[in-house]
């Protein structure tokens, strides 16, 4: 039998062994240290889905009501063709772009790439920056994620007969 001595107590190897496994951390700590990082990577994936689904339709509805509010009736009912006026489709798209966005979290920015009168048509790229919460938690220096969505819409005849 061996013998250990620790500050003038006779103990043995099985009871020196014992006590360095109790120094060891439990194994409901780092269960615990693992399931708080499954809940924060799951909790910052919801977060982004629910950012890029909010983004996706704010920019659609935005588009589609934008395009809607700037047809030239006038246009429309003597030549029978789509046109749009230029400016009200750029203000009713911010406009409508701002009202229409619930995920108010970060910094948003809309890109208008291309917009023509006729044939009717609108390119638009919108960005949506802000924090996620597994990135505050690893103290990360950019704690930032983008989304992007990119929305273009045409409005043309399928067949014109006159």
């Amino acid at each position: 039998m061996q013998l250990a001595f620790r500050t003038g107590f006779l103990y043995t190897k099985k009871y020196v062994g014992e006590v360095y496994k109790s120094m060891q951390p439990p194994k409901f700590v780092v269960i615990m240290l693992v399931l708080i990082g499954i809940m924060l990577f799951t909790a910052s994936t919801g977060f982004m889905f629910a950012a890029d689904t909010n983004e996706d339709n704010s920019l659609h509805q935005a588009t589609a009501t934008a395009m809607s509010k700037g047809i030239n009736m006038g246009q429309l009912r003597v030549d029978e063709e789509i046109t749009i006026n230029e400016k009200v489709v750029k203000e009713t798209l911010i406009r409508e772009y701002v009202n229409q966005s619930n995920f108010h979290d970060g910094e948003k920015r809309l890109n208008i790439y291309a917009i023509n009168s006729q044939p009717a048509m609108i390119g638009v790229e919108s960005y949506n920056t802000f924090a996620i919460p597994i990135k505050k938690y690893l103290k990360e220096p950019d704690d930032q994620t983008t989304v992007r969505q990119f929305e273009n819409m045409i409005f043309e005849a399928k067949k014109v007969t006159k």
